[in-house]
């Protein structure tokens, strides 16, 4: 029989591995040697979490571009690389301005099957997935996947576009793609990387996570610790991926109830983003968020509020509205209330949080399923029977499918679907 509680949700992340493919153009051209020196100096900072020194050189990297031609190779890739530094800024606005350029660009001075123009529609795409615009995310990613495969099936490159394709999945509720995608990822980034490589470490947390989210604890954890202690060897080249493994190692002991294991990993997480990215970043929000829970789950519940709405905060001001990070933040926070009977606080935060949710995932997401339980809950709790039961209705409707879809698959082992509905977004 299924259970299925009204535990608060975590924000989960996954080693996407945002990284901009480049190709030099090796040229006699002074001009174009200078700029593709601004451009190896612009990615070890992007590379190093220092962000506002690789937007200074990439800009002078363009502005030397430029010179050649409007729409000389080098051009896009400039904007490409200015794309991700303004995306791991959450200026989203601008992000998706350059890579419509330098899709314009690539296009026009590469062609259309172009490996450049494959990394740029990557980067997109992964735009679009961080704003939980995943019906836009998904052909951009199918797109620099088939460009990839004709170029070579085993590249590592390739690798990445299976990645970041099974994020979609994932966020989906789509397990079992999800997971095939991840484990042809991690063999073909095991063969040509190696197996001390970051982004084998990143694949690791991906595939960790996953399995934590159907209930595979062991094997989450496992392959969770294997990945830190990958990333650990060079902290200083992604300090934001150990962050994004270090979180989601903590959210594995939480749900396992290792709370004072869990709590120093979070804390640590915070200290690198908040080094990296400022005090007021989505990424940031997370580590709030999922602290938060960790109070709450310690019947702290002055502490975990106060992490609620901050992680609320920044994500409206960063994320906007309507993303699902901003569902999750107000699915917690009524959650919260409803447990100290605040109720009249409470329902419009459930509310907002299920006009989200349906919007943005569909109404037969598992996150719905969990706000609209919650929603039932207090619905009974003030005496509206009949909407109460309309609602779990509902929910339970989603929740049986999601079980019977599990069932039929022998490549997931779900202990418990509560365990599916952590997951908004990913990150490298």
């Amino acid at each position: 029989m299924l259970f299925f509680g009204t535990k608060e949700l975590k924000n989960y992340w996954l080693g996407v591995g945002v990284f901009v493919l480049f190709f030099k153009l090796g040229s006699g051209i002074a001009q174009k040697t200078l700029w593709q020196e601004n451009m190896d100096r612009g990615d070890r900072f992007r590379e190093q979490g220092c962000y506002e020194e690789a937007e200074k050189t990439y800009l002078a990297a363009l502005a030397q571009a430029q010179k050649l031609g409007h729409y000389d190779p080098g051009v896009a890739e400039i904007l490409n690389a200015l794309g991700v530094v303004y995306f791991k800024e959450a200026r989203y606005a601008e992000a998706e301005s350059l890579f419509r350029r330098a899709l314009a660009v690539g296009e026009k001075s590469l062609g259309p099957e172009h490996a450049t123009l494959a990394a740029i529609l990557n980067n997109f795409g992964e735009l679009y997935r961080a704003q939980g615009r995943y019906t836009e995310a998904e052909p951009l990613f199918h797109h620099s996947l088939i460009i990839r495969q004709n170029l070579g099936s085993e590249r590592p490159d390739v690798a990445q576009s299976l990645n970041n394709l099974a994020t979609i999945y994932y966020a989906q509720g789509k397990y079992a793609e999800a997971e095939a995608l991840y484990q042809r990822s991690l063999s073909i980034r095991k063969k040509f990387l190696g197996p001390e490589h970051r982004e084998v470490a990143n694949s690791m947390n991906n595939l960790g996570q996953l399995y934590h989210q159907v209930g595979r604890f062991a094997e989450a954890e496992e392959l969770l610790r294997r990945g830190i202690s990958i990333l650990e060897k060079t902290p200083e080249v992604q300090p934001l991926s150990l962050a994004t493994a270090v979180n989601n190692l903590a959210s594995l002991y939480q749900d396992e109830g290792r709370n004072s294991q869990a709590e120093p990993l979070y804390e640590r997480a915070l200290i690198i983003r908040e080094k990296f990215l400022g005090a007021y970043h989505p990424d940031v929000a997370t580590l709030y968020n999922n602290l938060g829970t960790l109070y709450y789950d310690e019947q702290k519940y002055d502490k975990a509020e106060h992490s609620y709405r901050q992680a609320l905060a920044m994500c409206e001001k960063t994320l906007g509205a309507d993303h699902p990070a901003v569902a999750t933040s107000l699915n917690n926070l009524a959650q919260l209330c409803l447990k100290l009977h605040r109720y009249t606080e409470a329902e419009p935060l459930f509310q907002e949080a299920l006009a989200i949710r349906e919007k943005r995932l569909g109404p037969d997401h598992l996150e719905v399923a969990i706000t609209l339980k919650s929603y039932s809950t207090l619905l009974r709790e003030t005496k509206r029977k009949s909407e109460a039961k309309e609602l779990g209705a509902r929910a339970k409707d989603i929740l049986d499918r999601q079980q019977r879809k599990v069932a039929g698959d022998e490549t997931v082992d779900i202990r418990d679907l509560e365990h599916q509905a952590k997951a908004w977004r990913t990150e490298e």
